[in-house]
């Protein structure tokens, strides 16, 4: 059974007023235990309106949102969702509301029914894994880290929790690629320690190519690809040239195929993508322009 299904989710802002707005019509699919799925789509897409559905903060319109077999809608499950699905917003660190970074990571251990000495451990092992300094940091007001710092630990309090599923939307943006690293790393250790469901949402690929299991393409509310990253990738490529989602060696690679070179598609790294130009260099032949 997936851990997450999609059924004809439609979803309606405003429904029944002057501004109705359709933002996500008729998307139906599954997400199995343990798959790093990565939803991309340009702005205004759906993106952040699909994944407000994962842990029923948003409720469908039409169709049906499944979390462990289980619909979102149904009340008494509705009311327990957040204990299995965690959710990570754009800007997480405006979140942050406790005093110290402790009583930050520790509110949600707390109302987990978690002893203190369990909820000492989690905190001190989730900043650890975060790529921060437990002993430096906890007594601090979280208004005394860096922007960075407090992006990592809006992050951590989270993970801390141990859903099964975590949703993010762009965990990385804004950050310096030091930070970045942290946030990436830290997501791959959960994902094989915990064997947690990730979700993430961005609005390019870049970020999400080399590590998501899958990959769903949305476009003005409609899901228009969804599986493997090749054929997800090679379907996107197939759309609008002029506002391109696709990273910018992935670019070049489907340019090259437009210009009448014989070139392989079925790359997903920046390696890749320079080995495949290396060979094009080598044998010009291969293209006829």
């Amino acid at each position: 059974m997936p851990i997450i299904e999609i059924k004809d989710l439609t979803y309606v802002y405003q429904s029944g007023t002057p501004y109705e707005k359709k933002a996500l019509e008729g998307l139906s699919f599954s997400i199995e235990a343990g798959e790093f799925v990565g939803i991309i789509g340009a702005n205004g897409s759906g993106k952040s309106t699909l994944m407000q559905h994962f842990n029923g903060l948003l409720l469908p319109t039409a169709g049906s949102v499944l979390v462990k077999g289980k619909n979102t809608a149904v009340n008494h499950y509705y009311s327990e969702l957040w204990k299995e699905v965690g959710l990570v917003f754009q800007f997480p660190e405006q979140q942050i509301f406790a005093s110290t970074v402790f009583a930050e990571v520790a509110y949600g251990l707390k109302n987990l029914g978690l002893e203190q000495p369990d909820i000492e451990r989690r905190v001190e092992e989730v900043l650890h894994r975060v790529g921060l300094n437990p002993e430096e940091i906890t007594h601090l007001s979280p208004l005394r880290l860096s922007g960075g710092e407090r992006r990592l630990l809006a992050l951590a309090s989270i993970m801390a929790m141990c859903p099964d599923v975590l949703v993010l939307d762009e965990p990385t943006a804004g950050l310096d690629p030091a930070a970045s690293d942290r946030v990436w790393q830290a997501l791959q250790d959960m994902q094989r320690d915990y064997k947690t469901t990730v979700i993430m949402v961005s609005h390019q690929a870049d970020e999400l190519i080399l590590l998501a299991n899958k990959l769903a393409f949305l476009e003005e509310g409609r899901l228009l690809a969804y599986g493997g990253k090749v054929e997800v990738l090679q379907q996107m490529a197939r759309r609008d040239r002029d506002d391109w989602l696709l990273p910018d060696h992935l670019q070049l690679i489907y340019c090259l195929e437009d210009c009448g070179c014989q070139v392989n598609t079925d790359i997903i790294s920046l390696e890749e993508a320079a080995l495949e130009i290396s060979r094009i260099l080598k044998e010009p032949t291969r293209c006829k322009v």
